[in-house]
This record gives structure tokens, C-alpha cells and sequence, in this order.
């Protein structure tokens, strides 16, 4: 039952991930809660967890996402389900396009559609920010509230970092991570 929950929650996810990875984390929780997959009181936690490994793996991030869950649901058969319907959608529809993306590329329809959706992926995607931050800053997914100042610090400096410079998001997301553990260990 497990398996095919998670085949089909995935299934769902990959069809309806525009954007990327990302913009689809509001879709992850609200599909992994309905599905029974994550109790909607750790769903919060647990789904900020989840970006966090699944950001700092190499591998594009839905894939991740979905092996991550999978395993953490039902082991490797869960982490093979979970992979393998999350990426069946975009290989199905890409094989699709790619057959007749000559006839479709300069159609107005088309485009208007996607022009259309880029906002939309972008307010996905600052919605989650948005919320991450609420959670993972002030602690309020947990049904209190309190101030982490370690967290705020680590993302106001890769902000200012992303904003003022060009560092590579592979170094702020390395240098995180060590300044996470001097700030969590040692403070």
C-alpha cells in the first residue's frame, strides 16, 4: 500500500512540477500530507528537512526530493518507486514535445501559456522561501514561538552574499553548512 502511495503521490508531482524543484515544494507537502505520507503537525519540519538534503545532493532536485521520501517511507523499493514516477510525467511529455517541437515552438497558444506561468512559478517559489523562513527563523511550525538567531544570521549572510556578489550557490551552500555546525556546536 505504501508503494503504490507513493507512486501515485510522485506520479502527481511530476506531472504537475513546472519550474522545478523548487517551485513545487508547496505541491510536495500538500501531496505528501494527503497522501498519508507525512503527518500534516511533522509535515512542516520534515518537508524543510527534506530541501535541505535533497538541495545539498548532486542530482536535480525533485529526483532527490523523491528518493529521499521514498527511502525515508519504505526503503530502497520506496526510494526506486518514489524516483522512477516522479520522473515518468517529464519523460513521457518530453519525448511527446520532442517529437513535434518544429510545428509548436513559434505557436502563439504555446507561449502565451508559458509566459503565463512563469509568474506563477515564481510566486511558488517565494511562497516556500517565505514560509522556510517563518518556520526555520521564528520557529512558529512548531506551535510556539522563538527567535533563531543562528538561522536568521546564516540567511541574511547568504542573501547578502547571493545580492552583493558572485558567489557560486555551491560555495554559500558549503559554507553554510560549516557555519551551521561552528554556530550549532559551539554557540
Amino acid at each position: 500500500m505504501i508503494l503504490w502511495q507513493l507512486f501515485v503521490s510522485f506520479l502527481k508531482i511530476g506531472f504537475f512540477t513546472v519550474g522545478g524543484g523548487y517551485a513545487a515544494i508547496p505541491l510536495f507537502q500538500a501531496e505528501l500530507v494527503a497522501g498519508g505520507l507525512l503527518a500534516a503537525e511533522e509535515a512542516s519540519k520534515a518537508v524543510a528537512d527534506i530541501v535541505a538534503i535533497a538541495g545539498i545532493t548532486p542530482g536535480p532536485f525533485a529526483v532527490n526530493f523523491a528518493t529521499f521520501t521514498g527511502m525515508r517511507s519504505a526503503g530502497v523499493p520506496g526510494a526506486l518507486i518514489a524516483s522512477v514516477s516522479v520522473l515518468l510525467p517529464s519523460a513521457v511529455i518530453t519525448t511527446t514535445v520532442a517529437a513535434s517541437f518544429d510545428r509548436v515552438k513559434n505557436n502563439r497558444l504555446i507561449r502565451d501559456i508559458m509566459y503565463g506561468m512563469r509568474p506563477a512559478v515564481a510566486g511558488l517559489i517565494l511562497a516556500t522561501a517565505a514560509n522556510m523562513a517563518v518556520d526555520r527563523i521564528f520557529g512558529v511550525g512548531n506551535g510556539s514561538f522563538t527567535f533563531d538567531w543562528r538561522t536568521a544570521a546564516i540567511c541574511a549572510a547568504v542573501l547578502a552574499a547571493l545580492i552583493k556578489t558572485k558567489i557560486s550557490p555551491v560555495i554559500l551552500i558549503l559554507s553554510s553548512g560549516m557555519l551551521g555546525l561552528v554556530l550549532y556546536m559551539f554557540v
